[in-house]
């Protein structure tokens, strides 16, 4: 299962390089995905993240990944409160996360934890395309 992760900060890569350097700090998801960064195409002259985080959670433990990705993703999210959105794009759909609230950690939770079984056994998971979590809503 492939899932990259955008942030919407102007600050010239930091926020997203720091949010890589916690990623491959974290021991239990390494075990179960590869993170690496890379360049983010931009499309229609749309100005946006500079780079995007990639990971490829093994798909035998995918389970395993998801959790641990969440959980990794949840603690950087929490040291930074007042951090920029981040957007999740899970086999080609996403999510945004606006806020570092217990409801947008259980839904982002969940979701992944959907697309993963979903890729686990072909189905399209919960049907879901394109959701935005978090306290601000969807605007």
């Amino acid at each position: 299962m492939r899932v990259q992760l955008t942030v919407a900060a102007d600050d010239g890569g930091e926020t997203i390089t720091d949010l890589y350097c916690w990623l491959r700090q974290d021991r239990e998801l390494r075990r179960h995905a590869e993170v690496r960064i890379q360049p983010h195409r931009q499309t229609g002259g749309h100005m946006g993240a500079h780079e995007i985080i990639e990971l490829l959670i093994n798909g035998m433990a995918a389970a395993a990944g998801v959790s641990s990705a969440a959980v990794a993703f949840a603690s950087w999210r929490r040291a930074r409160p007042r951090g920029p959105e981040v957007t999740f794009t899970i086999d080609g759909t996403p999510f945004t996360v606006r806020d570092a609230d217990d409801e947008s950690w259980r839904r982002i939770t969940e979701l992944l934890q959907a697309r993963a079984d979903a890729s686990a056994d072909g189905s399209d998971g919960d049907g879901v395309s394109g959701r935005s979590t978090g306290s601000t809503g969807n605007g």
